[in-house]
């Protein structure tokens, strides 16, 4: 897995770091080595696709790429892409459906299962895989989000542990977890939130993750129930092999958790194994 590549399987990739004073204006050549065997010549199209594109400078029989961008090749072929680096950490979005009452409130735990990862212990322990590093969104305010607002404060790991070490307390109120907030579609609702667009009751966990700690672009993920401060964890999933939505995707490997994929919107129903993932 690399974020870099945003267009499926089969795509080699060479990253790496150039002196644009050398190149012809922003652009260079290049073309593929297999076996000993170079590529075909090129006659790339005139101008490239992407969000950033680009129409070559000169004719070449070689691939024509732009330095500074991800240029994007079929093997043998004309066709081109020209596209911005992707952003790292990724903006991330987890919609788990609870319908809850006021004595109740929905954490989240997760990060990369001590099965895929064994050894795992705390999150404070920098050499422990199984946690992620993570950045929570600032979603609102006024008195829906105060609990949320004083739980994400210290609160920069998906992990399976509970509380951070410097994770804020709501009126000495200690965390079970990563914070979520109760949402909803409906627009005159103070728990309207844009990336919510399946109903009422979806415990919204957003935040900015660094994709290159998952499994390929995927994690863990499972609700914590708090109750009168009594917490208990969501039961054992058996995730669906492939999830709907305008993103989609197939879980990399068997979990008893949900799988999430980072720089989506995940979305579940507590305890099934449903799931669907969206594009933002």
């Amino acid at each position: 897995y690399m974020p870099v590549n945003s267009y499926g399987e089969h795509h080699w990739v060479s990253e790496f770091y150039m002196d644009w004073d050398k190149t012809e204006n922003g652009w260079f050549e290049a073309k593929a080595l297999v076996d000993g065997g170079w590529e075909n010549n090129i006659n790339q199209v005139s101008s490239c696709s992407g969000d950033t594109g680009g129409n070559r400078p000169y004719d070449s029989g070689n691939h024509l790429a732009r330095c500074g961008l991800v240029n994007v090749f079929d093997f043998n072929d004309g066709g081109c892409r020209i596209d911005k680096f992707p952003t790292n950490p990724q903006r991330t979005a987890i919609l788990l459906h609870y319908t809850s009452t006021p004595s109740q409130y929905m954490f989240m735990r997760g990060g990369i299962g001590n099965d895929r990862r064994p050894g795992c212990t705390r999150y404070e322990d920098t050499a422990n895989l199984c946690s992620l590093t993570t950045e929570l969104k600032s979603l609102g305010t006024g008195p829906h989000y105060n609990k949320y607002n004083a739980w994400m404060v210290g609160d920069s790991h998906l992990d399976w542990y509970g509380a951070e070490s410097s994770q804020g307390q709501y009126y000495g109120q200690t965390a079970m977890g990563s914070p979520s907030v109760w949402t909803t579609d409906d627009n005159a609702h103070p728990g309207y939130q844009a990336v919510n667009k399946y109903g009422d009751a979806y415990w919204l966990l957003e935040f900015d993750i660094d994709c290159y700690q998952t499994e390929g672009g995927w994690f863990e993920v499972k609700g914590f129930l708090s109750t009168n401060g009594v917490g208990i964890w969501e039961g054992d999933i058996n995730q669906d092999s492939t999830c709907s939505g305008t993103a989609g995707g197939s879980k990399p490997y068997a979990s008893t958790n949900h799988m999430a994929r980072c720089g989506f919107v995940n979305v579940y129903e507590y305890n099934s194994d449903a799931c669907r993932i969206d594009n933002f």
